[in-house]
């Protein structure tokens, strides 16, 4: 267990310390304007199996890291 742990821990930490200071901001070119663009994140656990909404987000990278816990666990995943 205190292995997945560090290995989060570091994957969020190269994540952080990786990115420039503008990613922070959450400024998208969509959101430039006062539109928000939302990012739909959709799992299923096996091909038969419908498509499910596990949440919305605005920003893209969050969508990006949702999906990548959830395809840890193995569920297939898509953004929106």
């Amino acid at each position: 267990m205190t292995l997945i742990r560090r290995l989060i821990l570091s994957l969020v930490t190269a994540v952080v310390f990786g990115m420039p200071v503008g990613k922070f901001t959450g400024q998208t070119q969509a959101q430039s304007h006062h539109y928000t663009r939302y990012y739909y994140v959709y799992y299923r656990d096996c091909p038969e199996s419908p498509w499910y909404c596990y949440g919305s987000y605005a920003n893209l990278y969050y969508a990006e890291y949702v999906v990548f816990y959830l395809q840890y666990y193995g569920y297939e995943t898509f953004i929106r």
